[in-house]
């Protein structure tokens, strides 16, 4: 019985090490990987973010879809009913990463056409930028307007391709946030590192 139980706890420890994302030990420039940053999936390795960001959520949960979600926020909570009367955390700002891994570059380049058109859609965008932060080129959507039912009332949006891999960015802020979206959403992308 023993031996049966020893045999079951192998398998299920080998189908956990086989289930788990391998971490990155080198960048994509060629420099050692550092264990501070943030990883979300497997490809992006974000540095100790400035001007007040603080890491709220890094899921894996998505990763059943390829899909891949962090979160950092600036001020204190306060609690908010949205539509669905639902009680959440509300922030002055909130940024947060979308990563998905596509089976192609093709793939990516259609994940993110669609993720700009929505939020072309949901937001009164201002004006579109393209920039390039730590060597990725971005196409950032400034916005000073969304829907009604939305408490964020501006931000910006950066959207890009790394290989085969969609990329979201975007920072949210509440009416009354005094920091400059564009300059925060920014300087948090120069601080992306990309797995070899």
């Amino acid at each position: 019985m023993k031996r049966v139980i020893s045999l079951i706890m192998a398998f299920c420890l080998l189908l956990t090490l086989c289930g788990c994302s391998r971490k990155p030990t080198v960048t994509a420039e060629g420099t050692d990987w550092d264990e501070d940053w943030t990883l979300v999936g497997a490809t992006i390795g974000v540095e100790e973010p400035g001007n007040g960001l603080t890491l709220l959520d890094n899921k894996d949960a998505l990763a059943v879809s390829d899909l891949y979600y962090a979160a950092w926020t600036i001020g204190d909570k306060t609690e908010y009913v949205n539509e669905d009367d639902e009680t959440v955390d509300l922030y002055d700002a909130q940024l947060y990463v979308l990563l998905e891994d596509c089976k192609s570059g093709e793939k990516a380049e259609t994940e993110v056409a669609e993720w700009q058109a929505t939020e072309e859609e949901n937001y009164s965008v201002a004006e579109t930028q393209t920039v390039t932060c730590a060597g990725q080129e971005f196409t950032v959507l400034i916005y000073d307007g969304t829907r009604e039912d939305n408490p964020y009332s501006f931000g910006a949006s950066a959207f890009a391709v790394y290989e085969n891999h969609a990329i979201n960015a975007e920072l949210t802020c509440q009416e009354g946030f005094e920091g400059d979206a564009f300059a925060i959403l920014t300087e948090f992308l120069e601080g992306f590192h990309y797995a070899e």
